[in-house]
């Protein structure tokens, strides 16, 4: 709570910064083949990051959301957001079974833009609820 008061204006910016830098470190892990200690301590770190960033950016999406939608619409907004966040973690999920499965690179680059395609539709709609 501590660090939120600090950076409050600027924490739209370190809570992704988190997280591409648990993905890359978890990419980066899984390429090191003959190092296992440092593939272990790569994607361990990348996991790590991805859980410590989970709570606080759903805490801080859902207060941006109720700050900016008017009362009545709240309700709607906090559904599109967890559908959001559902669909958000079937990519994510979905991008690491693919990478484990070592499928050829265009199915996978074709499933995350289907999944892509639908969050950009949830999250319009989400948009257009806080600028109402």
């Amino acid at each position: 709570m501590i660090l939120y008061g600090k950076l409050k204006n600027k924490i739209n910016l370190l809570l992704p910064s988190i997280g591409m830098l648990a993905f890359i470190c978890i990419l980066v892990g899984s390429y090191f083949q003959s190092a296992i200690i440092i593939k272990f301590l790569l994607m361990t770190i990348g996991f790590d990051l991805i859980l410590a960033i989970r709570d606080p950016i759903e805490v801080y999406a859902t207060d941006v959301l109720l700050k900016n939608t008017e009362t009545h619409e709240q309700q709607k907004a906090i559904s599109y957001l967890q559908l959001s966040r559902r669909i958000g973690e079937t990519i994510i999920s979905l991008l690491f079974s693919l990478l484990l499965l070592k499928l050829e690179l265009i199915y996978v680059i074709i499933c995350l833009f289907i999944f892509a395609m639908i969050s950009l539709g949830v999250n319009t709609q989400l948009y257009k609820m806080i600028r109402k």
